[in-house]
C-alpha cells in the first residue's frame, strides 16, 4: 500500500504497526507512519487547516490621505523631551491630539474645574451631555461609577456636578473637576487596545468595552492588522463583540466597516509611534452609522533600539 502512494496528488499517512503493537523498525518509509489512527486524522486536519489559511485572500493594505505621521512624531518627541523617557500616561488633550494625527474619530471633550465653567461648556455643546469625573490617567471614571448621562440644562449640570464630587470622594479619590461631552447615540461599547507582549512584541486587542472592558475575558489579541481582512479577523476573533455588532435580539446591525477603519487607523499610528507601549480606547461607541472614541488612555515610553539576533 505504501509503495503505491507516490504520485497520488494527495497527502497520505499511515498507521501500520507490528503484531506486538510497535512501529516497524529497520525499514525506510516515504509515508509518515503513526501508532494510532487518530494521530493520522489529526495530522491531516492540521494540514487542511494550514492549506485553507494559506489559500485565503491576502486583503488590501489601508490607504488614507489624511494621515500626518510627522505631527505624531512631534507630539511624541515633545513629550519625551520633557523628561518622560521612562514612561508616562498622556493627558487627555495630548491623547486626543495624537489620535487626531491619524484621523481617529474622537468625541471632543471639555475639561472643567468649576461648576460655572461646566455650565458654560454645556451651553456651548448644546443638547444632552455626558458628565464624567476628571481623573488623572490611567484612572477611568466608569470604574467608580462617576459617569452621568443625558444631562440637560443648568440645574441638571449643577446637580450632576455635586453628585460626581460625592461619588469621587466616596471612592477615596481627589475631585479635580469634570469632563463634558456631547451625548452620543446608542450603540455598543467596544475596547480597542494595545500592549507589548514579552514574546510576541506588540499586539492589539478588541473586546467588550465600558466599565468591564478588559476584565471580562472577551478581548481577542492579534498582531496589528496590516490589511482590511486582518482587521476583520481581529474583530471576529471576539465572539462577544461580533454578536453585538450583528444586532442582538432583532436589532439592526452596527457599522462594522467603521470599526474596521478605526482599528486600521490605530494600527498605522502604532506603527508610526512605537513609543506607545500601552493604550486602550475605551469605550469606542459603535453605532448604526459610524463609531467614535469616547475615552482613551495612552502610555508612551522611550524605546531602546532593538538588537539584531542574526547577522546575515
Amino acid at each position: 500500500m505504501l509503495s503505491h502512494s507516490a504520485g497520488q496528488g494527495k497527502p497520505v499517512v499511515a498507521c501500520v504497526v507490528s503484531a506486538e503493537g510497535e512501529l516497524p523498525t529497520g525499514r525506510s518509509m516515504a509515508v509518515p507512519n503513526y501508532r494510532f489512527p487518530e494521530y493520522c486524522a489529526d495530522v491531516l486536519a492540521r494540514a487542511a487547516e494550514r492549506r485553507e489559511w494559506l489559500s485565503r485572500p491576502v486583503g488590501e493594505p489601508p490607504r488614507y490621505d489624511d494621515l500626518d505621521p510627522a505631527a505624531a512624531r512631534r507630539l511624541i518627541g515633545s513629550h519625551l523631551d520633557r523628561g518622560q523617557r521612562d514612561g508616562a500616561w498622556l493627558a487627555s488633550a495630548e491623547a486626543e491630539a495624537l489620535l487626531a494625527t491619524h484621523g481617529l474619530n474622537v468625541v471632543p471633550s471639555h475639561q472643567c474645574q468649576t461648576i460655572d465653567r461646566a455650565i458654560a461648556a454645556a451651553e456651548q455643546i448644546g443638547g444632552p451631555i455626558a458628565l464624567k469625573a476628571d481623573l488623572p490617567p490611567p484612572a477611568y471614571a466608569g470604574e467608580i461609577d462617576a459617569v452621568l448621562l443625558g444631562l440637560h440644562g443648568q440645574a441638571a449640570i449643577s446637580a450632576g456636578w455635586e453628585e460626581l464630587e460625592r461619588r469621587v470622594r466616596r471612592a477615596g479619590c481627589p475631585f479635580i473637576g469634570a469632563v463634558l461631552q456631547r451625548l452620543m447615540p446608542p450603540g455598543v461599547d467596544v475596547l480597542v487596545g494595545t500592549v507589548i507582549d514579552p514574546e510576541f512584541g506588540r499586539v492589539m486587542a478588541v473586546g467588550v468595552g465600558g466599565p468591564t472592558g478588559g476584565i471580562a475575558g472577551t478581548a481577542a489579541f492579534r498582531l496589528p492588522p496590516a490589511t482590511d481582512l486582518d482587521a476583520h479577523e481581529l474583530i471576529d476573533a471576539s465572539e462577544a463583540v461580533t454578536s453585538q455588532l450583528d444586532g442582538p435580539r432583532g436589532l439592526p446591525p452596527l457599522d462594522r466597516d467603521a470599526l474596521r477603519e478605526l482599528v486600521l487607523r490605530f494600527a498605522l499610528l502604532l506603527r508610526e509611534a512605537p513609543e506607545i507601549v500601552e493604550a486602550d480606547l475605551n469605550p469606542v461607541r459603535c453605532m448604526n452609522n459610524g463609531c467614535a472614541v469616547l475615552n482613551m488612555r495612552l502610555r508612551i515610553q522611550h524605546v531602546a533600539p532593538s538588537e539584531r539576533i542574526k547577522t546575515w
